[in-house]
């Protein structure tokens, strides 16, 4: 129990100041969202003046990290084509929003949503077609492409 409440002591400090990492736990802040939410926008944007957003709009969400780092959840872009035309238009996005750091792309085959009864409901089994990380072009040295 004691440790349990150490870790709330922790992450409840964590909390109040910001970014925060000790111990190996770190906290998004709202600043480390609005990143990673201006990084999806603009990718959805490129994506809709590309060949690909003529056929139907980029389904993504976003789960921010630490030090403006992100996962974006891409769905129903599958083709390989596709895969890297959407890594592209991240590195190009990542350019043009400033603190932007390392984003993964997780792509999946198609989102899973299984209803409940009273509205609610829960993210079924998904599967997973790959996953890349895409370096920041802030990084020195940063890879052409991973993955």
């Amino acid at each position: 129990m004691r440790k349990i409440s150490q870790l709330l002591v922790l992450v409840g400090v964590s909390l109040a100041v910001g970014t925060a990492s000790a111990g190996g736990i770190c906290v998004p802040t709202a600043e480390d969202a609005r990143i990673a939410s201006a990084v999806v926008q603009e990718l959805k944007a490129r994506y809709a003046g590309s060949p690909y957003g003529s056929q139907r709009s980029l389904r993504a969400g976003m789960r921010p990290h630490c030090r403006g780092d992100f996962t974006i959840h891409i769905y129903e872009v599958t083709k390989p084509e596709e895969l890297w035309a959407v890594e592209m238009l991240v590195r190009e996005a990542q350019a043009s929003v400033p603190k932007a750091s390392d984003v993964t792309l997780r792509f999946f085959e198609r989102e899973v949503w299984i209803r409940t009864e009273g509205g609610g409901g829960y993210r079924g089994k998904e599967k997973l077609v790959r996953t890349v990380t895409v370096q920041s072009p802030r990084r020195e040295g940063a890879p052409k492409r991973e993955g």
